[in-house]
């Protein structure tokens, strides 16, 4: 990569894709010198992966605090944060809307620099009415930084009726 076209620099790893960084060379021996708009095309090699840690879970309609609980795993820690995008499957879901969960149909956690899990939690909702049990599914989106999807990429998480 040359800055200014005046240095070269060999291994250089950059795990983000994106344009209008600012790249900033110091040395010893160099004057520093900063390039701004600078953009970062290619590929990314994925350094780690992520999943859920199960591809399923259960939680009573009525759970104490109102909280189910689900994990993520990395499959190595990572440098930086990890944000990850996870959706609702509402086409295969039974348990849709404001009266089996308080949870958007698209959100985005983060995992912290250096952890290989994470806890998430989704608002469920005890309405009430008596029902079957029902199904919430959720989907991983492949991340924007250096990881890639592993092989656990959904989760359905039961929501057992209490009435």
């Amino acid at each position: 990569m040359a800055v200014g076209g005046v240095a070269t620099f060999d291994g250089l790893s950059i795990d983000q894709l994106g344009s209008g960084y600012t790249l900033t060379v110091t040395s010893g021996v160099l004057t520093p010198d900063t390039t701004s708009a600078f953009d970062v095309t290619g590929a990314v090699t994925p350094s780690a992966t992520i999943q859920f840690s199960s591809a399923t879970s259960s939680v009573a309609e009525n759970v104490g605090g109102g909280l189910a609980t689900i994990t993520l795993s990395l499959s190595s820690a990572e440098a930086h944060n990890m944000p990850v995008m996870i959706y609702i499957d509402t086409f295969s879901s039974t348990a849709i809307g404001i009266e089996d969960h308080n949870q958007p149909y698209a959100f985005q956690v983060t995992i912290p620099a250096g952890q290989t899990t994470f806890d998430f939690t989704i608002p469920i909702v005890d309405d009430g009415v008596a029902e079957s049990d029902e199904d919430l599914i959720l989907t991983l989106v492949a991340p924007a930084l250096s990881a890639g999807l592993g092989g656990n990429t959904t989760h359905t998480l039961t929501i057992t009726n209490d009435d």
